[in-house]
C-alpha cells in the first residue's frame, strides 16, 4: 500500500509477522529517538517494494507503532524539492 499527498511519503508492506515501512527520508537527517529506522542503502533490494526510500522500519510489536508514526509524520511534512 502506497500513500501519496500528492508525492510519495509512505509504503506499507505486510509481512507474515511484521509490517515493513518505506519512507523517502534522508537517514542522516531523520529524527528517530527510538532508533527503529534503518538506512535503506544497507539493503540491496526490498522484496515486494514498489518505491525506493531512504529509511526502512520493521514494526514487529504494537509498541513500535507510536514511534513509527513520528517517522511517518516527518515523511509527510518534509519539504518537496
Amino acid at each position: 500500500v502506497s500513500y501519496h499527498a500528492p508525492y510519495f511519503f509512505l509504503e506499507v508492506i505486510p509481512r507474515k509477522y511484521s509490517l515493513t515501512l518505506i519512507l523517502p527520508l534522508d537517514f542522516n537527517e531523520v529524527n528517530d529517538p527510538n532508533e527503529i529506522a534503518e538506512d535503506a542503502n544497507e539493503y540491496r533490494f526490498i522484496p515486494n517494494s514498489q518505491h525506493g526510500g531512504g529509511v526502512v522500519v520493521d514494526i514487529r510489536e504494537s509498541e513500535q507503532i507510536d514511534a513509527a508514526i513520528l517517522l511517518i509524520r516527518q515523511a509527510l511534512n518534509q519539504p518537496v524539492v
